[in-house]
């Protein structure tokens, strides 16, 4: 068994690790499934092929039987952290935001990336916590909204930007070819009512809850600014992220957040 330093940073789905000078060791926790991975490494390496500000994956290798792909090492801190660690910055930090999600939207999707709506239609489907009805509500709502074929992140939040000599875009996991307003209105319900990483002292959760409804706010002021898109564009894919985000199986207090959100958008109708 290969012995590993300690992880300088985790979340739910992997542990990241040094990895010689100027890499870093992204290694995924048990039971992540490979496509997932092989999709993380394939992104990545056409996002920044693309002009994107992302850690260039180098390799994939296996330790121990766990999956890992190893990064060029970047500097800094994560968006995240600097809006904990500076709470007056948050709202220039989440303007910034914003602006690094529309530049993404500019960018036609490469060859190859999964496909942002039959993606939705496969987690709906799987939503394990829906009723049959309430599963068929999501997919014909998902089912009126517009296609595109623009880049889309798929989990673009602000501990997945790390900021250091510029500001950089990490964790291409659930990247997709699709439309923009879908990837924005995901932000938004993140925002609003995302799980914080494993481990956050409850004085750090406390300050995040409080900067939630201004973090929404200004993130979706910026980016309708800077795409010219409407609100009611974004905010008509609710119900179909909610449903689907269900099957990442968040914590459960977000899993009840978002099997109401469902019903609430359901009896909207």
């Amino acid at each position: 068994m290969r012995q590993l330093p300690e992880p300088f940073a985790q979340g739910r789905t992997a542990e990241v690790y040094p990895y010689g000078e100027s890499a870093v060791l992204k290694l995924f926790r048990p039971g992540i499934p490979v496509p997932l991975i092989e999709d993380e490494f394939r992104v990545g390496r056409g996002a920044r092929e693309a002009g994107i500000a992302t850690p260039l994956p180098l390799e994939r290798l296996a330790i121990d039987g766990r999956q890992g792909i190893v990064f060029e090492r970047i500097a800094g801190e994560t968006m995240l952290a600097a809006m904990l660690a500076r709470p007056e910055r948050a709202a220039g930090l989440v303007r910034q935001m914003a602006d690094l999600h529309a530049a993404v939207h500019e960018l036609d999707a490469p060859p190859g990336l999964p496909s942002q709506r039959g993606t939705l239609q496969a987690r709906i489907r799987e939503a394990q916590r829906l009723t049959e009805a309430e599963k068929e509500a999501a997919l014909r709502r998902l089912d009126a909204l517009p296609d595109a074929a623009k880049l889309c992140h798929g989990d673009f939040h602000p501990d997945n930007i790390m900021i250091g000599d510029r500001a950089w875009i990490m964790d291409w996991m659930n990247g997709v070819s699709g439309h923009p307003a879908c990837d924005a209105a995901r932000t938004m319900l993140l925002l609003r009512y995302g799980a914080l990483p494993p481990g956050m002292p409850e004085a750090l959760v406390s300050t995040v809850d409080a900067l939630r409804q201004g973090l929404v706010n200004g993130y979706l002021t910026r980016y309708l600014e800077r795409t010219g898109m409407q609100l009611r564009e974004v905010e008509s894919w609710i119900l179909p992220l909610a449903a689907a985000r269900l099957t990442e199986r968040p914590p459960e207090a977000e899993q009840q957040t978002f099997v109401r959100l469902v019903k609430a958008q359901i009896g909207a109708e």
